[in-house]
């Protein structure tokens, strides 16, 4: 099985490990038990993310994003978040949830998408940089995100008053002391 990502069920003890087309699996202690739902096992999973009210997301090579919803045990497909045109990641290869519970996805060669409820918003990273790649992301306060990319790390921060975010990346500075 070639594992393509861990992420940490936070409080709960356990782990979610995503797979290349063999869907994932929840890791406690030794043991691992597979999410049953059809169609996962013929997807390459890249990311997985379980964000507060228990959701899972999942990012996957080529197929967009999945949200599964957790009722009472049930398992329930929500369907694709993502979807082709203006806002769309085909291989996300980051996701976060920042302090406000958005959603936040990136990826290789196509930018990155900001998902608040009901609305996509996505940043094309050639029209704000020469980067390529978007990867690891953090969010820092409430209007400072900063994400690692291609080319060092990319600062955006939110300004309030214009409803819009400023981002700059500056590759000699960004990683000047490691």
């Amino acid at each position: 099985i070639n594992v393509t990502s861990l992420y940490e069920r936070e409080n709960k003890g356990s782990m979610w490990a995503s797979t290349e087309n063999n869907g994932i699996f929840n890791v406690e202690n030794e043991n691992a038990q597979k999410l049953d739902l059809p169609g996962l096992d013929s997807l390459y999973i890249t990311q997985v993310l379980e964000d507060e009210q228990d959701n899972l997301w999942i990012g996957t090579r080529l197929s967009g994003i999945l949200k599964i919803s957790f009722d009472s045990g049930f398992k329930k497909v929500l369907g694709l978040v993502f979807f082709k045109g203006e806002a769309s990641l085909h291989s996300p290869s980051v996701l976060l949830e920042d302090h406000e519970k958005n959603i936040w996805a990136g990826s290789l060669g196509e930018g990155m998408i900001q998902y608040i409820p009901d609305q996509f918003t996505f940043y094309d990273l050639q029209e704000i940089s020469d980067a390529k790649e978007a990867g690891p992301g953090v969010q820092i306060s409430k209007s400072e995100y900063w994400f690692g990319t291609d080319l060092g790390i990319m600062r955006g921060k939110y300004i309030e008053t214009e409803k819009r975010f400023e981002w700059t990346l500056n590759p000699e500075k960004a990683l000047k002391n490691v």
